[in-house]
C-alpha cells in the first residue's frame, strides 16, 4: 500500500450537457477546466495516476478497500505535489 498523498492540478475536458445548437459566442465560452485533486496514491503507470479519497480497513489484517477513486491521465497534469503519509495513533 502506498504511503504517499498526492495533489494534482490538471486540465479536464468540458462539454455542454444538452444537445442544443450553440451560437458562436457559446462555442467560444466552452473551455477546459482546471481541477485540483488530492488523495492517497493507489496506482501509477506511464499513462495514469490513480488516487483514492478514502481507505477502510487500513489498520486491520484484512484487505483494504478504496473509495472516492479517480484515475487521471498524466498528459493532463499541470502540477504535482507529493507528501509522505503520516497517520499516527496517539
Amino acid at each position: 500500500m502506498s504511503e504517499t498523498v498526492v495533489c494534482l492540478e490538471w486540465i479536464d475536458s468540458a462539454e455542454y450537457i444538452d444537445a442544443d445548437w450553440k451560437s458562436e459566442k457559446e462555442v467560444k465560452d466552452l473551455t477546459p477546466m482546471r481541477i485540483k485533486s488530492c488523495g492517497i496514491l493507489v496506482n501509477e503507470d506511464n499513462i495514469y495516476i490513480t488516487l483514492a479519497g478514502s481507505i477502510n480497513n487500513y489498520d486491520i489484517t484484512s484487505e483494504a478497500q478504496y473509495g472516492g477513486l479517480i484515475s487521471i491521465p498524466k498528459c493532463a497534469v499541470l502540477r504535482r505535489y507529493s507528501f509522505p503519509r503520516s497517520f499516527v495513533n496517539e
